[in-house]
Order: structure tokens, then C-alpha cells, then sequence
């Protein structure tokens, strides 16, 4: 775990700082080292029951006890995460460039054909990439 403020603390000071930083710190702390790591789409026991083993196995137990942390502000967190997390938009249609044919059929250029009515319709963006 590589909450910050533990850096370089030992096993033994981590209770002490714990209760010194305050629940609400440690929980913000523990989401944004654990953000990365959190799935969307498991089930939200498995990763609390994960979470809770890893913690004990961790050494870190009496810490999270100090902080008056409990398994339902885990479950809190790791749901906050989760509602968080977003994926990449995916592309229906592959992109057409501006100076590709148009899609349309009309052998015009799309930059001269269709550009401006997707790009009022909100299907064309200049700086959209076209990666997922």
C-alpha cells in the first residue's frame, strides 16, 4: 500500500500517524492508492473481502484499526472508486478523415460535403482522434 503519508514509516509509527492524520484523510489517501488497481466491473464483495485479506496479510491491520477504519469504509471507498472509473468511448463507425471520399457516396471530398452537417449533428470533432 503506498499511501504517502506512510512513506518510510515503520510498522510501529504507522497506528501513531494513523490517528494523528484522521479517518478521513486516511480514506482519501487509501482511495488514490487504490484507484489503479480497483476493477468496475467485479463484484464489490469479492473486492472488499480481497481488500480486507490483503490488509491483514499486509501487517498493516492494527494501522487500519487505529484509524477507526472499518470494512464498510472500504466497501465505501472501493464503491466510490468504482463509480469513478471510466472507459475509453469505443467508435461505431471508423472515422473519416477531411479529406477522405465522403462516406455519402457523392465523390466530394468529405471536408466539402458532409463536414458541416456532422459537425452541427456532433458527429465530427477536430481534435478527436479516432483511438480507443
Amino acid at each position: 500500500m503506498a499511501l504517502e503519508i506512510f512513506k518510510g514509516a515503520s510498522k510501529a509509527m504507522a497506528p501513531i500517524i494513523a490517528r494523528r492524520i484522521g479517518k478521513d484523510e486516511f480514506l482519501r489517501q487509501l482511495g488514490e492508492a487504490w484507484a489503479p488497481v480497483v476493477k468496475k466491473e467485479t463484484n464489490i464483495e469479492d473486492e472488499v473481502s480481497e481488500a480486507m485479506k490483503r490488509i491483514k496479510d499486509s501487517g498493516f491491520q492494527k494501522t487500519f484499526d487505529a484509524a477507526g477504519i472499518t470494512e464498510s469504509d472500504i466497501e465505501e471507498v472501493l464503491s466510490k472508486i468504482r463509480r469513478e472509473k471510466t472507459y475509453p468511448t469505443v467508435r461505431m463507425t471508423p472515422k473519416v478523415g477531411r479529406n477522405a471520399p465522403c462516406p455519402c457516396g457523392s465523390g466530394k471530398k468529405y471536408k466539402k460535403c458532409c463536414l458541416n452537417k456532422d459537425q452541427m449533428e456532433g458527429l465530427y470533432k477536430e481534435e478527436d482522434t479516432g483511438r480507443i
